[in-house]
């Protein structure tokens, strides 16, 4: 699966001589990682557990591991299943480690299903402080991921974030997106048009507006996509400035 003639044009008119790069990227298979979840047990436990079961990981952070060779489903072991790793792409842990996060705060999650961000938070917090984690699908996802990783400082509500009022010291908005960064995982992503990608970007900002309203004086928001348009990165955060 490739991107379709209108993201073909668009990126090789952004990337010039790197398109071709671009392209062979994306066509590589997804590397799989976990994020050990210390709520529940240390890295080191968790890695020899594994690598008893056959598993080959390789350490890229204190407490995110890169599955090299995986003799079953990563996401079928007893340890999984217990609340001991979460599956969760590498770039998709920096949201909540540039939140920072602190025990005892207060941290709203706007677009929070089905909760790897919303858990990663929590991991940061210790589970002490308040997290709200709002959506408007897919909260039984979240709801059970939440108690499977052992969270307890989450309250979860079933509504659109534009409709919260409330003061917060810190914020993720991880905007729902074209997902165009996410073919490999997604190949439906590469269907999208230009309609979609406005859209996007619209409501993007409506949520940046609630963010920046919600957000206390001195507070940290952290706003990321998984889509490379300009439209939905760059124009939105210089939407947040103006």
């Amino acid at each position: 699966m490739t991107y379709n003639e209108f993201l073909l044009r668009r990126y090789e008119e952004m990337l010039g001589s790197r398109f071709k790069e671009f392209l062979e990227a994306s066509r590589k298979p997804l590397p799989k990682y976990i994020r050990v979840n210390t709520l529940r047990i240390k890295p080191k436990e968790l890695r020899k557990r594994l690598e008893e079961k056959g598993f080959e990981l390789k350490k890229v952070m204190d407490y995110c591991f890169l599955v090299k060779e995986a003799p079953i489903s990563i996401g079928a072991t007893t340890e999984y299943l217990l609340g001991y790793y979460f599956l969760q792409d590498y770039s998709s842990l920096f949201p909540a480690i540039n939140l920072n996060p602190k025990p005892g705060e207060v941290v709203w999650d706007m677009c929070a299903a089905p909760g790897g961000k919303t858990t990663h938070i929590a991991q940061l917090m210790k589970n002490q402080g308040v997290i709200v984690a709002t959506d408007v699908r897919k909260v039984k996802s979240l709801w059970y991921n939440v108690m499977r990783m052992g969270v307890t400082n989450v309250i979860i509500y079933q509504r659109d974030a534009r409709e919260v009022k409330y003061k917060f010291d810190k914020i993720l908005l991880d905007a729902p997106c074209t997902g165009t960064g996410i073919l490999r995982k997604d190949p439906t992503r590469a269907r999208v048009k230009l309609r979609d990608i406005r859209k996007a970007s619209s409501l993007q900002k409506e949520l940046m507006k609630t963010a920046y309203e919600n957000l206390k004086e001195g507070g940290t928001l952290v706003y990321s996509t998984c889509s490379l348009e300009p439209e939905e990165n760059e124009e939105v955060v210089e939407y947040a400035l103006s």
